[in-house]
């Protein structure tokens, strides 16, 4: 059975892959973003079930990663649980009003962003790594 600092480490390396995937998402496909918050934008539904697997994803991070003062990383992993839900929440109750504010954060800048998650991911990554190790 894994011990919770394993669970830490490895929230934070799958963290930090999917932000480096969709880093590279935005590098390689310029207007990915805007897209992707388009088709949410167009589809109720769509939210609506996105907003379901947030809030029951995020719980879980939640609920099984404990908080622990001392350990950083676990201290991350549970924000970042709570911080999913939150965003589920969001999704379903106003989710039009959030993708209208993911296109103006986003704009015509998504190669800022997109680095931005490149280079978090990869410091998650790296953080896991040397905790596993």
């Amino acid at each position: 059975m894994a011990q919770f600092t394993d669970l830490a480490a490895g929230l934070a390396f799958f963290a930090g892959l999917l932000a480096l995937v969709l880093g590279f998402a935005e590098l390689r496909v310029r207007g990915f973003y805007l897209e992707l918050l388009s088709e949410w934008e167009h589809s109720p539904g769509l939210r609506f079930l996105t907003g379901v697997v947030f809030v029951l994803g995020g719980a879980a991070i939640y609920l099984v990663n404990p908080w622990q003062v001392g350990d950083p990383l676990a201290m991350f992993a549970t924000a970042l649980g709570g911080a999913v839900v939150a965003a589920g929440l969001a999704f379903v109750a106003v989710g039009e009003r959030m993708m209208a504010l993911g296109r103006r954060l986003v704009g015509v800048r998504g190669r800022g962003w997109a680095y931005g998650l490149v280079v978090g991911g990869a410091v998650l990554v790296v953080a896991s790594f040397a905790r596993i190790i």
